[in-house]
């Protein structure tokens, strides 16, 4: 009888997010769409109420009776309206949305596990082995990332240090636990999260710079924490994806150009949103004492330049390649110019250095040496140059140095090669 009279009742969505912003936020417009596409499949009505709702007197006063059930979307910002979410939950049919509860609670939401899961597969896949993690607070949902970040590392047989994970808490006390291994820990009073990303960002690119060891990729929990450090990396002449790869998660591309170059993980809003409805209506219809139901709705990776190596490295290697040819072909007798052949590219020397040992898998030294004693092989065998001569020309400082090296690719001194190899021409 009470499910019967429930069901003539209309439902509710609860949010303590403005939605003269939120509604122009795509995700927000996805999971409302998504919302009010299952409430009229159903035949049943749905009101939006955001944080002008004041919800304390709504509660107060009863008026939560007229409605059959609650879908919640509560930050851990608001103390009061989560404490009046728990009271709800106890006296008719809640569901959490996209943000779950510390306490146990019907829930609907994205595959945490999973998402992370996905994101380090494709790092590993792109032959990235020491991957690190990175937040800026502690709330469930970043907590569950963090743990699916560490079973996704062992799974993977990943190489893992304390010192490649970055966490930057709020100075509230996290409902969750956090657990070791955790390296930089730091808490912040910035209240505002855009300020706090930021901070975090800035700290954290520190950090990275200062290591002798760097991860090669770095796990972020929010877009917008990626970016801020993809920004902050930059003042540190550290480059994305060149020198580190970087991840987020929530693919705010979508509404934010700002992202596009950034590897993310996508949550089907749409289907979060349909999904919740659909829950609590089975709630409503079929009661179950003590019953929690948690439905996690699979998310998408969206792969950008911003964690690429083994795909976009073939190509960018063979433009690297090709420039360092041409350079060493008017230069390769200039020690010199050969000294600062990192500033054509306009990265620093050591930049050069390591982009230059992931084209050749060899040193700059070894390579230039190469290609001035193959210069020199032909030099001794199609010319009448004196070796004087011969090693000057080349880039050689000595008569020992330039025969050492030439005996070293050569199998033989010069003298002895050209005996050999000679076309006649002495």
């Amino acid at each position: 009888m009470q499910a019967e009279q429930n069901d003539r009742k209309p439902i509710a969505y609860i949010t303590n997010t403005p939605f003269d912003v939120a509604l122009h936020y795509v995700p927000t417009e996805e999971l409302i769409s998504g919302m009010n596409k299952a409430a009229r499949g159903a035949g049943v009505w749905i009101y939006f109420y955001d944080k002008a709702f004041d919800l304390p007197v709504w509660y107060n006063a009863g008026m939560y009776r007229s409605f059959a059930g609650l879908i919640f979307t509560i930050t851990d910002e608001s103390v009061v309206w989560k404490m009046h979410c728990r009271r709800l939950s106890k006296v008719m049919p809640c569901v959490r949305c996209k943000i779950p509860a510390a306490e146990k609670s019907a829930y609907v939401g994205v595959d945490e596990a999973a998402g992370i899961d996905v994101i380090v597969k494709h790092l590993a896949d792109e032959g990235h082995n020491r991957i690190g993690f990175m937040t800026s607070d502690n709330l469930e949902y970043t907590v569950a990332r963090r743990k699916a970040f560490l079973a996704a590392m062992k799974r993977y047989g990943l190489s893992f240090a304390p010192e490649w994970m970055y966490e930057f808490r709020t100075e509230e006390a996290s409902t969750a636990s956090t657990k070791k291994p955790l390296a930089h820990i730091r808490n912040s009073s910035a209240v505002d999260f855009l300020t706090r990303y930021r901070d975090s960002a800035i700290e954290c690119a520190a950090i990275v710079a200062r290591q002798k060891k760097r991860p090669e990729a770095l796990v972020c929990t929010h877009d917008l924490l990626a970016f801020n450090l993809i920004e902050a990396l930059k003042r540190h002449s550290i480059r994305v994806p060149h020198d580190i790869a970087i991840t987020g998660f929530n693919d705010d591309a979508a509404f934010d150009v700002r992202f596009n170059s950034l590897t993310s993980v996508h949550q089907d809003y749409l289907r979060i949103g349909h999904e919740s409805v659909s829950l609590l209506l089975e709630m409503i219809r079929t009661p179950r004492r003590n019953s929690h139901p948690v439905r996690l709705i699979p998310p998408t990776i969206v792969i950008r330049r911003s964690s690429l190596k083994r795909s976009l490295g073939l190509k960018h290697d063979d433009a690297f390649r090709a420039r360092v040819y041409d350079y060493l072909k008017s230069y390769y007798a200039d020690t010199k110019a050969i000294h600062h052949m990192h500033e054509i590219f306009g990265i620093s020397r050591d930049h050069f250095s390591k982009r230059f040992k992931r084209a050749y898998s060899r040193t700059v030294t070894d390579v230039v040496n190469e290609y001035r004693l193959s210069i020199a092989a032909d030099l001794l065998k199609y010319s009448d140059t004196s070796i004087t001569d011969i090693y000057l020309n080349c880039g050689f400082d000595s008569h020992q140095h330039f025969s050492t090296m030439f005996k070293r690719a050569y199998t033989m001194v010069p003298t002895a090669y050209r005996a050999a190899h000679g076309a006649g021409i002495h």
